[in-house]
């Protein structure tokens, strides 16, 4: 195997391994289960994060609406108490 840089023109030449030149039985379909595998968890975590940020935007929208309320309570009870 040969590669070049690009910046000083300098070649590397590597010699690949005889165990990595040919393809293990099976090989390219164990990796695509592994990429799809991956791809799920990814997709999982992308579509967890959606949910907890609706679930955050919930629970931050119910605690402003608690505050307010409470706020609103305070301020009738103290009109009652003057």
């Amino acid at each position: 195997m040969a590669f070049g840089d690009e910046k000083d023109g300098t070649l590397f030449l590597w010699e690949v391994p005889s165990n990595l030149k040919n393809p293990l039985p099976n090989e390219k379909e164990n990796i695509e289960i592994i990429w799809d595998r991956e791809v799920k968890k990814c997709l999982f975590v992308i579509e967890q994060r959606e949910i907890k940020k609706e679930e955050y935007s919930i629970a931050k929208a119910e605690k402003e609406k608690n505050a307010a309320l409470a706020e609103q309570a305070r301020e009738i009870s103290q009109e009652a108490i003057d």
